[in-house]
């Protein structure tokens, strides 16, 4: 739910991009997490002529939350945050269910902005201006309303643990006694069967076990992540939560720690990897971060790697005004529209013959007909997420998803080549009407 089961993609490699100067329109469904966004942005600096329009619809309001919160981190222009800062504050709410004090505070800052952003469409256009927020209906923006004012409590006693907890013995059932076994089989005869051992067995096992996925030696976890509470619902004045809903088997390693360009962070010693999925995601993301906010190629090993443990130390909540909140860093190549999944079947209505690219997540495949189909452009290409790392999955049931992947060519959409459900993390198809 809080995160992609494949890699980010570069969607600009996805596209028929011209020379020319163009706009180029993209619909993402059930992606989860906003990595495709984030990937591509970093890569736009190679096409200058492009602006790119992001349309997204999730399943869950959370999800459309907490991708407005990482991308509000990238573009967060207070002087006081390096990209380094950036980058561990957003590892640590992406994959960490206990977060450092020093993010929560920044967490309640950011949701202070973000509640007038969804509340204010003025304060929205001045503070955040790419995003839009005018094709959710007003169910789901009073939800996620009620959603950013639960992270804006820096004193809650949200028992993160004690539900992660909850939600593994419950999984487990007799096994939880013999947990680290169960654990340790997944590892050995579901991601290794994936050739993502560069996940090692200390990180997953650690995070099976506590729920936090990143680990530094320097630094300690005492905060509840509150983005990774769910069913957030308003009762006068109190906001009451179900609980954790979130994965507990998979992981969030594989979005951004899996694939790399520098093959150095792939050496091994006496045949195990030096290095760590957790260190692959640090140093990709603060590529994309740099990417991003200076529009030109990152040395990584050139740049500082300070880090501020006292983040926000004189913060008073309590005296807080969004209003003083620094805009964003202006970005005029792209914008980012959030769609209510249940205004979906009307969608063609609007966007008939609009997209240049679409994007299903693994879990979305029951909402593709010819009617949102019809939203794509003639030749417009489609992607459709498989299950390959949906480790909790039997074979059966990703071998079967795959089947049902490849009838969409009943409806007008034809494979741009084969694929292997247990092989392709997408299937790829162009469509022809």
């Amino acid at each position: 739910m809080f995160w992609g089961y494949t890699p980010a993609l570069d969607l600009n490699k996805e596209l028929d991009i011209s020379t020319a100067n163009q706009t180029v329109n993209i619909l993402l469904l059930g992606t989860a997490d906003g990595r495709h966004v984030i990937k591509t942005l970093a890569e736009s600096y190679k096409h200058k002529n492009i602006k790119y329009n992001f349309y997204i619809a999730e399943t869950w309001t959370e999800q459309i939350a907490r991708q407005l919160l990482f991308l509000s981190i990238i573009l967060d222009q207070d002087s006081s945050l390096g990209i380094y800062d950036k980058v561990r504050i957003f590892m640590e709410l992406y994959g960490n269910i206990k977060i450092r004090p020093s993010v929560a505070r920044y967490l309640y800052k950011k949701s202070a902005d973000l509640v007038e952003a969804i509340t204010d469409s003025t304060y929205l256009s001045k503070k955040m201006p790419i995003f839009n927020f005018s094709q959710l209906n007003t169910k789901d923006r009073d939800y996620m309303e009620n959603v950013f004012k639960f992270w804006k409590r820096p004193d809650s006693q949200f028992g993160i643990q004690a539900a992660w907890d909850f939600r593994v013995r419950k999984a487990l059932g007799q096994r939880f006694e013999c947990r680290n076994e169960v654990f340790d089989f997944d590892y050995r005869t579901r991601l290794c069967e994936q050739d993502l051992k560069i996940i090692s067995a200390c990180e997953y096992m650690s995070w099976r076990e506590s729920g936090i996925a990143f680990k530094w030696s320097e630094l300690g976890e005492s905060k509840p992540n509150l983005t990774c509470g769910t069913g957030v619902l308003g009762s006068g004045l109190k906001l009451l939560y179900h609980g954790y809903s979130g994965d507990i088997v998979t992981g969030p390693h594989i979005a951004y720690g899996i694939e790399c360009d520098d093959k150095k962070m792939f050496e091994k010693s006496n045949g195990v990897f030096i290095k760590r999925s957790t260190d692959i995601t640090e140093y990709n993301l603060f590529q994309m971060f740099h990417q991003i906010i200076y529009d030109k190629p990152c040395d990584y090993n050139t740049y500082s790697k300070d880090l501020r443990t006292d983040l926000y130390k004189d913060f008073d909540a309590k005296k807080y005004d969004p209003i003083d909140a620094t805009p964003l860093m202006p970005k005029n190549h792209f914008t980012v529209t959030f769609l209510s999944m249940s205004n979906l079947p009307n969608l063609s209505k609007k966007y008939s013959n609009y997209f240049d690219l679409m994007v299903f997540g693994n879990d979305q495949l029951h909402r593709v007909e010819k009617d949102l189909l019809a939203t794509g452009q003639k030749h417009a290409k489609i992607l459709f997420e498989t299950q390959k790392f949906m480790i909790q999955l039997k074979t059966d049931s990703i071998r079967e998803y795959g089947e049902l992947i490849a009838l969409k060519n009943l409806i007008g959409l034809v494979p741009l080549k084969e694929f292997d459900p247990f092989k392709d993390a997408y299937a790829k198809f162009r469509k022809i009407f």
